[in-house]
This record gives structure tokens, C-alpha cells and sequence, in this order.
């Protein structure tokens, strides 16, 4: 049996501090993921008022 792949599971300040060290110019927002998540765009879990999303599904939608 193979073991279960563990997603990158992340909030939304989270992703966007990875992405902004991977290119310090980009211009995403904490709005713009938040809008993708209300949207079902990318998978998340929503925990109270906090988004928790998958990282690599947000990387796969915004430069896939």
C-alpha cells in the first residue's frame, strides 16, 4: 500500500510570502487568492474566517 501524498496546506498570507520569495515583484494579492478560493477555483478548507489552501493547486492555476 502506498502512503498518502501530504498536500502543501497553507493560508492565504502563507502562499502569497512563498510566492513574493520566489519573485519579489509579483503583484498577487491577498484578495485575488481569496476571490479564487470563494470562487472553488483552488482546493481549500475554510477554518472559521481563515482559508486554508493548497498550495500547489493555487501554483498549478495561477503559472500552470
Amino acid at each position: 500500500m502506498e502512503a498518502a501524498e501530504i498536500k502543501r496546506m497553507r493560508t492565504i498570507n502563507e502562499c502569497l510570502a512563498l510566492i513574493k520569495a520566489a519573485d519579489a515583484g509579483s503583484e498577487l494579492t491577498y484578495n485575488l487568492i481569496k476571490c479564487l478560493c470563494d470562487s472553488s477555483s483552488v482546493k481549500h478548507i475554510k477554518s472559521g474566517k481563515k482559508y486554508i489552501v493548497n498550495y500547489d493547486d493555487l501554483i498549478a492555476k495561477l503559472f500552470g
